[in-house]
C-alpha cells in the first residue's frame, strides 16, 4: 500500500462509526496500524512542496485494477456517492507502472530508484487482445504537467453539443470562463454537485461557481447529499478519475485519470451515472445568496 503522509494524518482521526469497524480508536498513524501484525507492506508518500498523492487506483495481481474517486475509508464505501471503473488488459501494466515507479520513489533509493524503475516494460496479466478491449487514454496531473487540466480545456473549447459534469469541488477560474464561453454558444452545459458537501471552505467555492454559471444559463443540480464523483461527458468523449476542478488537482497534486472515446463507455456513463444522478438531484432554479464570507472563501480556494 502506498499512502499519502498529509491525508491519512487527516483520516487517521476519525472516528470508525461504522457497523463493524474492526478498531475501537484512531491510531496515531494509518501506516503503522496497517503494518502491525500483519504481513501489508506500506510506504508514505512525503509532501514536498505541499503536493498530495491524490491518486486513487487499485491494482490485482496485474490483471484488473479499479481507478476513480474512492479512497478506502467509512464515508466514501457506505455514506457518499463515489464512483470507481474496473479496468482490465494492457491499461492495467501501465497503472501497474504508475504504481511501480511511485513505490520505487518512496523507497530508500529514491530518484535512482525512480529512474531504474521508468525504464521497465509495462507488463499485465490479461489477455494481450480482446473483442471487447477498447482504446483508454491514461491522463494525469505531475508536476510541472497538468495534462488532465489541458485536455479537459481541449474538450470544452471544442465540444459542440453536450457538457455533463459531476465534481464535489468546483473552483478553478480558467475551467468556469471556458464553460461559460461554451454555453454561450450554445453547447447544452450542466454540473451536479453536492448540496452539501463535506468542507465548508469549497461549499462557499461551489456556490460562488453555481452563481456564475447560473448567471449564463449553465444548468446546477444539486445531489443530496455529498456526491464525491468526478466524471465528464464532452460530446462523445467521457472523462472519470480522481481529478477535481480545483486548482490542487487540475495543477499541483499527483492525479489519474482515464478517458475514451468508446460509443459503449459513453453510454453506460450517460445512462448509469448522469442521467440517473440528475433524476436524483435538484434543479437549482434560482440563485443562492451568497455572502462575503462565501466570497472570500473562493478567493483562499483560488490560491490552493
Amino acid at each position: 500500500m502506498l499512502v499519502d503522509r498529509v491525508g491519512t494524518l487527516i483520516a487517521g482521526q476519525v472516528s470508525p462509526r461504522s457497523p463493524g469497524a474492526p478498531r475501537s480508536e484512531t491510531p496515531l498513524s494509518i501506516a503503522e496500524y496497517l503494518r502491525r501484525d500483519s504481513k501489508i507492506e506500506v510506504r508514505v508518500v512525503d509532501n514536498p512542496w505541499l503536493t498530495s498523492d491524490h491518486t486513487k487506483v487499485i491494482v490485482v495481481d496485474r490483471r484488473k485494477a479499479f481507478v476513480g474517486g474512492m479512497n478506502i475509508g467509512r464515508e466514501y464505501r457506505n455514506e457518499w456517492h463515489d464512483l470507481m471503473v474496473e479496468v482490465e488488459g494492457p491499461i492495467v501494466g501501465r497503472l501497474h507502472k504508475d504504481f511501480d515507479k511511485r513505490w520505487a520513489h518512496t523507497g530508500i533509493a529514491g530518484d535512482l530508484a525512480f529512474a531504474i524503475a521508468s525504464f521497465r516494460k509495462e507488463s499485465h496479466a490479461s489477455e494481450a487482445e480482446r473483442p471487447d478491449y477498447i482504446d483508454i487514454r491514461p491522463l494525469y496531473t505531475r508536476s510541472g504537467d497538468p495534462q488532465i487540466l489541458r485536455a479537459q480545456l481541449a474538450a470544452i473549447r471544442q465540444a459542440k453539443s453536450r457538457i455533463w459534469i459531476e465534481q464535489p469541488y468546483v473552483s478553478e477560474d480558467m475551467v468556469i470562463s471556458e464553460l461559460i464561453r461554451a454555453r454561450r454558444r450554445g453547447v447544452d452545459v450542466r454540473i451536479i454537485m453536492p448540496a452539501r458537501g463535506n468542507s465548508g471552505f469549497m461549499n462557499s467555492a461551489n456556490l460562488v461557481a453555481a452563481r456564475a454559471f447560473l448567471n449564463n444559463g449553465i444548468r446546477v443540480y444539486a445531489y443530496p447529499g455529498m456526491s464525491h464523483v468526478k466524471a465528464a461527458l464532452y460530446d462523445g468523449w467521457a472523462i472519470v478519475g480522481s481529478a477535481n476542478f480545483d486548482k490542487l488537482s487540475l495543477r499541483i497534486n499527483q492525479e489519474t485519470n482515464l478517458a475514451t472515446s468508446d460509443p459503449g463507455f459513453v453510454r453506460r456513463i450517460e445512462q448509469e451515472l448522469f442521467e440517473v444522478d440528475f433524476a436524483r438531484a435538484r434543479e437549482w432554479t434560482e440563485k443562492k445568496p451568497a455572502g462575503w464570507s462565501d466570497y472570500l472563501a473562493k478567493f483562499f480556494a483560488d490560491q490552493l
